[in-house]
């Protein structure tokens, strides 16, 4: 029963031969800690406490705009002590370059 459950949850993941799935669901998953409200950094004082736990996935599909690739984010901060958190969308534009 494991075997077949973890199965499951990983086929959407897996890239098959046929065209429908040649592109995986997610391209990136980053996961963070933040500072929130940094006191002396900006702004001399500190107005919120607890620190913000922030995810994003980059999604598989992507589009060539400008010799980049431009992809589909979606995101959260969540801050622990119930302070100011927020969700968001994004369209990162990313190249690659020869470094020398």
């Amino acid at each position: 029963m494991k075997k077949e459950l973890s199965l499951l949850l990983l086929t959407p993941f897996a890239q098959g031969n046929n065209a429908a799935h040649k592109t995986n669901l997610f391209h990136q998953v980053k996961f963070g800690v933040l500072a929130q409200d940094v006191g002396d950094l900006w702004s001399r004082f500190n107005r919120e406490d607890g620190v913000d736990l922030n995810i994003e996935a980059i999604l598989g599909p992507s589009f060539p705009v400008l010799g980049g690739t431009l992809r589909p984010a979606i995101g959260s901060s969540i801050n622990t002590a119930g302070n100011t958190s927020k969700g968001y969308i994004d369209a990162p534009w990313q190249t690659v370059t020869a470094m020398y």
